[in-house]
């Protein structure tokens, strides 16, 4: 049975009535049913994080729905916690994926108000619900490891994970 769609600006809560051989039509006591408008996701921040997951990640978007099964997905995987905050805001903990089979990895974001249906997939999700899993990086060896104070000192640092890293900070 496929309810009808109808474009509700809110959420509208009817009663759920039964049909018998298309004739007679009962109602059910107390059960009741909302149509609500999909969610749907604006961006993502961060819109990377390690593969051991933890990362908080805002989403911002419309339609969210401050319901029991309100629930975010990396790819096919549930997210550790999904906050809902407001109707256009959610926060949602990045989950770790076990065992990657390369340094990165693209997943699709995306947001269920009942925790079954999720938003749609978008076509130009790339740009938009786009979350990318990195390797934590790591440094094994910095040469040299002694250097002036006040002269400039080109440095080798090598280790794992360092594809995406842009920067080095020395100290707190």
């Amino acid at each position: 049975f496929k309810a009808p769609i109808t474009d509700y600006s809110q959420a509208k809560k009817v009663l759920v009535r039964l049909g018998v051989k298309g004739a007679l039509n009962v109602s059910s006591p107390g059960q009741m049913f909302i149509y609500y408008n999909s969610p749907s996701l604006h961006s993502l921040h961060p819109s990377y994080g390690f593969f051991e997951g933890g990362e908080e990640v805002l989403i911002t978007g419309s339609n969210f729905r401050n319901d029991v099964g309100f629930t975010c997905s990396f790819g096919n995987v549930t997210a550790r916690k999904s906050v809902w905050i407001s109707p256009s805001l959610a926060m949602c903990i990045a989950p770790g994926l076990q065992n990657p089979s390369s340094s990165s990895l693209n997943v699709q974001v995306r947001i269920s108000n009942n925790g079954i249906d999720f938003s749609d997939t978008n076509e130009d999700w790339n740009k938009t619900n786009n979350y990318l899993f990195i390797d934590r990086p790591e440094a094994f060896t910095v040469k040299p490891d002694v250097a002036s104070w006040d002269r400039n000192t080109t440095l080798t640092i090598r280790g794992n994970g360092m594809r995406f890293v842009t920067s080095c900070i020395f100290g707190d």
